[in-house]
């Protein structure tokens, strides 16, 4: 529960996470999500994956 940003370089980890909103900005533009329970891996050597139970798509800013 609560905020996480995840930077370029970020320290590996893995973690769940709990239902809720997502925003992900990428090519300089924010999408955002309504994801279900799961969790994230992240590794600075390679793609952050983030595995979860349900992810509706919203519009993008």
């Amino acid at each position: 529960v609560g905020d996480r940003a995840i930077l370029r370089g970020h320290v590996p980890i893995v973690t769940g996470i709990k239902e809720g909103k997502m925003k992900i900005k990428k090519d300089g533009k924010f999408m955002y999500a309504e994801i279900g329970n799961g969790f994230v891996t992240v590794d600075p050597n390679s793609e952050t994956v983030i595995v979860t139970e349900k992810a509706e798509w919203g519009t993008e800013e």
